[in-house]
């Protein structure tokens, strides 16, 4: 389970799992000891990587999910019964041979928001999850191997993948900016400050960023801007283009089916695709296995 705020380590860690077949399991940094001790005791986690604030609340509850048999903390100081993360590293062999593994091999498990009941766990294999972004990275997110692109989210959520396999699957640099709350200020400064050619964050940041004097700051950089997560009003948009010149380009996603682009140029990209689609849900209740995925295959004629 990797539940970090938006360190570099979260990016480091994601990739190890990759390269060495481990499952990874984000989860927001919100997360309380009632809502870690249920998504350890579901997803049968054998270990956590987390920081200083989560990990008080990992001890209380550890000695009630029996999985749990390694614990990693990301930080500059130690803690009994921890591993430190950091020294690790530096300790760390420079060799290393990357796992083989499938399309269809499992690579992440999320947890949904649980809008109808208990948050449900959801497989992602590293097609679905990994591979699958790489049309709307170049279509809809417009990311090229010059883009800066700043994802504001958290890295707990689906949305981070955006960060991750989006930016890297087109060469593009990940802009990261630790932020522990929202403040308008610094969102505009920063994008005033720094190289940032694309970016993301949710409605409800744009709409705050609006109720700002926009024409204090010139984005010189930025030439495209996206969001996601929940509906955007067509005022916040409208606002926004007013004053930045920018379009807001809106995507739908879910934890099941990570993101779709309504952009003319995504759709007219899936012309000639052939999309490989599985079924993400775990409908018995159990850590998620082969017997729980069902493969289907369509060509897109639009």
């Amino acid at each position: 389970m990797l539940v970090l705020p938006r360190l570099p380590e979260w990016w480091l860690v994601s990739v190890a799992c990759m390269r060495t077949g481990v499952v990874m399991i984000p989860g927001v940094t919100q997360l309380t000891e009632k809502d870690l001790k249920y998504r350890l005791q579901v997803s049968r986690a054998k270990s956590i990587i987390t920081s200083d604030s989560l990990a008080p609340h990992v001890d209380a509850i550890s000695n009630e999910c029996p999985s749990l048999q390694a614990k990693l903390l990301v930080s500059d100081t130690r803690r009994p019964g921890w591993m430190n993360f950091r020294e690790l590293l530096q300790e760390a062999s420079t060799e290393h041979s990357c796992v083989r593994t499938k399309s269809r091999d499992a690579l992440s498990i999320y947890f949904t928001s649980g809008t109808t009941g208990a948050p449900k766990m959801v497989e992602h294999s590293h097609c679905s999850y990994g591979l699958g972004f790489l049309a709307s990275a170049r279509q809809w997110m417009g990311l090229t191997g010059s883009s800066v692109f700043w994802n504001t989210t958290d890295t707990g959520w689906v949305k981070a993948a955006w960060t991750l396999f989006s930016a890297w699957g087109t060469g593009s640099c990940i802009f990261v900016h630790e932020m522990p709350r929202v403040d308008t200020k610094v969102i505009l400064n920063t994008l005033s400050s720094f190289p940032i050619t694309n970016f993301c964050c949710v409605p409800t940041i744009f709409r705050l960023l609006v109720q700002e004097d926009l024409t204090r700051y010139k984005f010189q950089s930025l030439k495209h801007c996206l969001t996601g997560g929940e509906a955007l009003n067509p005022d916040v948009r409208e606002k926004w283009k007013s004053q930045t010149g920018l379009e807001l380009h809106e995507g739908y996603g879910q934890s099941e089916t990570v993101s779709t682009g309504p952009a003319p140029a995504f759709i007219a990209a899936l012309r000639h695709l052939r999309v490989m689609a599985y079924s993400t849900s775990c409908l018995c209740n159990c850590p998620l296995s082969d017997t729980c995925l069902q493969r289907k295959t369509w060509t897109v004629k639009l």
